[in-house]
């Protein structure tokens, strides 16, 4: 009885410290804490550590009487238990323990599953010791009788209360936990089931109706070998089950409709938006390249366009308007992200300007695509080159040109008005276009004009005179998809003139695709050059009111001649007729240039002097000034005559 007293006793401690044996602490743990706890309560209130405490203990005879159990831990985890359980008794003896209370409730605990596990039926009064047994079992006659008989009534109270517990819990414990488990079981498996007839009886167009595929009691049973088992189990198991199919099955076949109908709807806005947020994003990009203004409607495509494009025809309805809804809030984002996004991109990079010393130097826009480039010595102190990237679509553009860049303008302010004008500034773009049709152009009376272009890896480039750019400058590159290089012409030494002049416009080839550089030019060929290098304005002259002999022969050339004469350019034979189709001779050309440079001191020999100098060329003019002048002298003398405007 003692010994059953102590272990009592033991529970009780426990029970009030709070100490609790884990399933992962060891028995020398577990001896090592008890041992620890008990120095630590007897050391409450000193100062002293766990370390001398440890080493105080571990020479007694406890500690050298006691055998370790753990194999594979041993002396280290009773150490471990020995710290923790010392550190907290440590904080002080536990609380006054209501004795009577605590041993009533685990002798009527102890008792009430005893007499269940022994078949007895629930009695706690005949399970209850009687007076004296209880004194002599706590040894209550050592204390005083007021004491006995309080503890008394307290034991007893506690005692029948936790035996009652006790007996119904071992009585109906193991029914409760098989229902609780049963049901458990049974709604895991009717969930699975029901959701499963509830998606197949939705997607098989048939009413919802969650009896039509569930199981009888009989089936469930047997599936589940049901009768294995307690009837509890199986009870609770038939009602979890039934329950749980029943609201799965309906909740599956409702969601399943729902979720057709919104991932049908979803599905298509978010593939619409997607699918017009990159057309927008394109259209976006065609228009600002075309210098269009920001109007994300003025392309906008209709429903029935929408509808066509992605072949929508074979999608439901609600597909459909949820994919157009989606397609305008997405082509409408993506143009104006877009737009805003090159908008803002050229804003950073539209202007750039440098100081430029005498020793020279090179200037890029901003956007690092075009680049200006002055050799030393072309201006005779610093001055100020700008880059101005040109945004706008106000310059007229010949249908046959393909642009190729932005516009830039280039200006040099050059305070002294001194420069050495046979110097040459390098205007380059970057390029990765067509090597034959592209080139550099410059805008000037209106119209883009052609300059001799270079073409390497990357890069396409020009030279000018520092004389062209006293004003600002525009520049561009176009691919010109009429542009023609004559083979007579490629490897003349008039090739670069004659290629400027034709992509200009201002000459022509023949029908046999050669350009005869060496053929003489006609009197009215010669004229008809004129108005297109000088821009002649023969749409509002209204005519010579002079008369040539020869008048019907002039064909086309009419108002040219008209104009010519009138304003004595040119004048006819003294038998009064013209002759648009004699060959000029150099003389005739001296004296008509004079008049429409309005310079007396032009002559040709000069044209002839820096062509025998630059190209090792001898005219025929040395000979004599009344030999006729060819088609590449032509096209040569009025390229560099002309050449401070471009």
């Amino acid at each position: 009885m003692k010994r059953y007293i102590s272990i009592i006793l033991i529970l009780i401690i426990l029970l009030n410290t709070g100490v609790a044996f884990g399933a992962t602490n060891s028995p020398d743990y577990e001896a090592g804490y008890n041992a620890g706890y008990a120095i630590g309560i007897e050391n409450f209130g000193k100062d002293i550590s766990s370390g001398s405490a440890w080493r105080t203990h571990k020479s007694s005879d406890e500690y050298k009487n006691y055998n370790f159990k753990d194999p594979d831990y041993g002396e280290n985890d009773y150490q471990n238990g020995f710290y923790a359980g010392y550190e907290e008794g440590l904080k002080g003896a536990p609380s006054k323990v209501d004795y009577a209370s605590k041993l009533g409730e685990l002798l009527g605990s102890i008792y009430g599953y005893r007499d269940f596990q022994n078949g007895s039926k629930s009695n706690w009064e005949k399970a209850l010791p009687n007076d004296r047994a209880l004194r002599r079992m706590f040894d209550l006659d050592m204390e005083t009788v007021e004491y006995r008989e309080s503890f008394l009534i307290e034991f007893k109270t506690k005692f029948q209360e936790f035996y009652q517990i006790s007996y119904e819990k071992a009585l109906l414990e193991p029914v409760r936990t098989s229902l609780q488990q049963g049901i458990k079981d049974g709604e895991d498996l009717g969930k699975i089931l029901g959701a499963t007839f509830g998606a197949k009886d939705y997607y098989d167009n048939r009413q919802s109706d969650f009896t039509r595929n569930l199981p009888s009691d009989r089936d469930i049973i047997a599936e589940y070998s049901l009768n294995s088992d307690s009837n509890e189990y199986k009870d609770g198991f038939l009602t979890g089950f039934k329950r749980a199919y029943e609201i799965e099955y309906n909740k599956v076949f409702r969601e399943a409709n729902k979720n057709e109908i919104l991932r049908d709807e979803k599905d298509a806005y978010n593939h619409g938006k997607e699918v017009g947020k990159r057309k927008g994003e394109m259209v976006a990009t065609s228009d600002y390249l075309q210098k269009f203004t920001n109007d994300w409607k003025r392309s906008l495509p209709n429903n029935s366009d929408i509808i066509n494009d992605y072949n929508l025809r074979l999608q439901t309805s609600k597909y459909r308007d949820g994919f157009i809804a989606g397609f305008f809030d997405g082509y409408s984002e993506g143009y104006q992200l877009k737009f805003k996004e090159f908008s803002q991109g050229s804003a950073m990079n539209k202007t750039n300007s440098a100081l430029i010393p005498i020793k020279g130097g090179s200037l890029n826009s901003l956007d690092n695509v075009f680049m200006v480039s002055i050799p030393s010595g072309t201006y005779f102190q610093q001055v100020n080159l700008s880059i101005d990237t040109i945004y706008n679509n106000n310059f007229y553009v010949s249908n046959l040109f393909t642009k190729a860049s932005d516009n830039y303008d280039v200006s040099i302010l050059n305070t002294t008005t001194t420069y050495d004008d046979k110097k040459e500034i390098e205007i380059a773009f970057e390029y990765y276009g067509d090597k034959i049709k592209g080139g550099i152009y410059r805008y000037i009376d209106n119209r883009w004009l052609y300059l001799p272009s270079i073409i390497e890896d990357g890069v396409i480039k020009t030279y000018v005179k520092p004389s062209s750019l006293n004003t600002p400058a525009t520049f561009s590159v176009f691919v010109d998809s009429n542009a023609t290089v004559f083979s007579d012409a490629r490897g003349h030494w008039a090739k670069d003139e004659i290629n400027a002049y034709v992509r200009r416009g201002f000459i022509h080839g023949y029908i046999d695709k050669t350009f005869k550089p060496e053929r003489n030019i006609s009197r009215g060929e010669f004229l008809t050059i004129l108005s297109r290098v000088y821009n002649w304005n023969l749409d509002y002259y209204a005519g010579n009111p002079t008369r040539f002999k020869d008048l019907n022969a002039f064909g086309t050339l009419s108002s040219i001649i008209n104009y010519g004469t009138a304003y004595g350019y040119i004048s006819g034979y003294p038998d009064g007729t013209f002759k648009p189709n004699n060959p000029i001779s150099y003389k005739e050309v001296e004296i008509i240039m004079r008049r429409v440079q309005n310079n007396y001191y032009f002559k040709w020999q000069d044209i002839a002097t820096k062509m025998l100098h630059e190209r090792l060329v001898k005219s025929n003019s040395f000979n004599n000034m009344d030999n006729k002048i060819t088609r590449a002298e032509v096209v040569y003398m009025l390229y560099h005559l002309n050449a401070n405007k471009y």
